[in-house]
């Protein structure tokens, strides 16, 4: 395992992408800190763009998935 580590290490320096989603979720979060830093909100438009990355859409999901997950918390404790 150590040699795997090893041998893996010098890739990290040449921003290879190991995990493409959380990469894309990096990307997407890190320009929405930046929006909100500059504005003081996260109330982002749906269709607010930045370059090919579409800011508003994404915010959008996450707070859907932030949603469905609490009620199926609460589902989970009511059966």
């Amino acid at each position: 395992m150590q040699q795997i580590k090893l041998w893996c290490l010098p890739y990290w320096h040449v921003g290879m992408i190991w995990d493409v989603n959380e990469y894309l979720w990096e990307q997407h979060y890190l320009l929405a800190k930046e929006f909100y830093e500059e504005n003081g909100h996260l109330n982002i438009p749906r269709n607010y763009s930045v370059g090919k990355w579409n800011v508003g859409y994404w915010l959008k999901n996450q707070k859907r998935q932030i949603k469905r997950r609490h009620y199926e918390r609460i589902e989970k404790k009511n059966w």
